[in-house]
């Protein structure tokens, strides 16, 4: 079974195939004192309000997912992105401005150990696939 999923549905099918919410980074990311103009950063900071737990959300029978404009820079972060080990497809782009392609889709994906590991990000001119 694969799953999709768009925005915070993309955060979703992430957390499906292995990346948990990572608690420390979120606590680091999200300091109250520090100014940010990304909106995906304070979305996803709404999960410090969480009760601290080991939350696992990975389920096995998920085989691939595809993750459209996910948010995932602060909620998971490198340690969670390494996790995934099931296809996965990442898609973004240059002009959304809820979730900016290089820090919530392009880094996310480099952080992939994955092999399996696929990222279409479209720009304004160019798209590419890799």
């Amino acid at each position: 079974m694969g799953a999709l999923g768009n925005s915070f549905g993309g955060t979703t099918v992430l957390s499906l195939a292995g990346a948990n919410i990572n608690l420390p980074r979120l606590n680091q990311g999200c300091d109250p004192e520090k100014l940010t103009l990304n909106i995906s950063v304070l979305l996803q900071c709404r999960a410090s309000y969480l009760p601290p737990s080991n939350y696992q959300l990975r389920d096995s029978r998920i085989k691939a997912v595809f993750a459209d404009f996910p948010l995932t820079s602060v909620i998971f972060g490198v340690e969670e992105m390494r996790k995934i080990s099931i296809p996965t497809l990442i898609m973004g782009g240059s002009h959304d401005i809820l979730t900016p392609g290089i820090e919530e889709d392009v880094h996310p994906f480099i952080w992939m150990d994955n092999p399996n590991k696929y990222l279409a990000f479209f720009g304004s001119r160019n798209s590419f696939f890799y």
